[in-house]
């Protein structure tokens, strides 16, 4: 799982601290990403983890891309997707 392999490389974290940041990542990911935007999605979990967002439901709040029950919309990987054809 791009998570843990990310927490590996950006230090120790306890098993709670671990176990929390899979949590976010699990409700934030889509099978619609790539392998590169899980890792991404993983840094970012982290990144914001560090600074100092160490509350879940806070973390969820300020990622892109939060995820709710059922079929959701991702809009920033629809931005992205738009932008791509544009630069086409």
């Amino acid at each position: 799982m791009p998570i843990h392999r990310k927490a590996e490389e950006a230090g120790v974290f306890y098993p709670s601290e671990l176990a929390l940041l899979g949590r976010v990542f699990d409700r934030l990911k889509s099978d619609a990403l790539s392998e590169q935007r899980r890792e991404a999605l993983a840094s970012r979990i982290i990144a914001n983890y560090i600074a100092g967002l160490v509350d879940e439901e806070e973390l969820l709040s300020r990622l892109p891309g939060r995820r709710l029950d059922g079929p959701e919309r991702i809009p920033w990987l629809e931005l992205v997707r738009k932008r791509t054809i544009a630069n086409r």
